[in-house]
């Protein structure tokens, strides 16, 4: 065997021996990691069933030590685990009726979560009514059918979530990512959207009664058809070529705003008179 090939043989063979030792190592760290997540998880759901039985945890009272402490500790665990353990404790609180209770408010009510990094979270189903989760990282995040009303989304990045199903009425999305988010039929009456980041956003037959739209660029692939606009305020807003088809615009301020080559078609407008003509392109003057 020439020199040249023992050489190459032990190229071969460092090569494998760095690879394998990195495959082992990235394996290990994996199976500690999830002991620990699973160990996290345990630790909190036994912790929380202990409070349950001794009747220490009620949500009635939302001021007392114990919920407080218990609210922290379900922020902090939420944002340590894999989305399938988040998905877990979100069915746990609702098993155990701490995700909300009649005539009360749930575990999370007014929670602190601002800034956090929820990236893929699985929050669906979660009662969230009023969270602050200002300038959180929820790209990509499942939050269909979660409730967050009166929540403070402002300055976050939603882009890419799930939010099917989910109920955003009077929520605080000031200054939000939200492009390439599916928003049809969702509620977002008397939510504040001011600044709002939209691009290839489904809004159709979206409910933004009431909202506060002001300085939006709905411009970039943005879908309005058959939305509930009613008292909404588009001050400043970019709404060009943007498909107005069946939304209702009665009482809507537009005041500044661009319409240029906006789409109205069996549109009902602020007079309350509806367009029942062939499709019409605005055009500016």
């Amino acid at each position: 065997m020439g020199f040249s090939s023992v050489v190459n043989r032990s190229i071969y063979f460092n090569t494998f021996s760095i690879f394998f030792q990195d495959f082992t190592k990235k394996r290990e760290q994996e199976i500690s990691t999830n002991k620990a997540n699973q160990e996290t998880l345990v630790n909190y759901q036994d912790r929380m069933s202990e409070l349950l039985q001794k009747g220490l945890l009620k949500t009635t009272n939302i001021n007392s030590d114990i919920f407080i402490i218990a609210q922290a500790k379900t922020v902090t665990v939420l944002q340590s685990l894999d989305p399938e353990r988040q998905h877990l404790i979100i069915q746990f609180l609702d098993a155990s009726k701490l995700s909300i209770q009649p005539g009360s408010f749930g575990i999370l009510y007014q929670a602190k979560m601002s800034k956090a990094k929820l990236t893929g979270a699985d929050l669906s189903d979660a009662q969230l009514s009023s969270v602050n989760l200002s300038n959180a990282t929820l790209d990509s995040a499942n939050l269909s059918n979660a409730n967050l009303n009166n929540a403070i989304l402002s300055g976050s990045n939603l882009e890419n979530a799930s939010l099917s199903g989910a109920n955003l009425g009077s929520a605080n999305l000031s200054g939000a990512n939200l492009s390439n988010v599916d928003l049809s039929k969702i509620d977002l009456s008397n939510a504040i959207l001011i600044g709002v980041q939209f691009r290839n956003t489904n809004l159709r037959g979206a409910d933004l009664s009431g909202a506060n739209l002001s300085n939006v660029d709905f411009s970039n692939g943005v879908n309005l058809e058959n939305a509930k606009l009613q008292g909404a305020k588009f001050i400043n807003t970019n709404l060009r070529n943007v498909s107005l088809k069946e939304a209702d615009l009665t009482g809507a301020d537009f005041s500044g705003s661009n319409f240029n080559e906006a789409l109205l078609c069996k549109t009902i407008l602020k007079n309350g008179k509806t367009d029942d003509k062939d499709c019409l392109k605005l055009k500016s003057k």
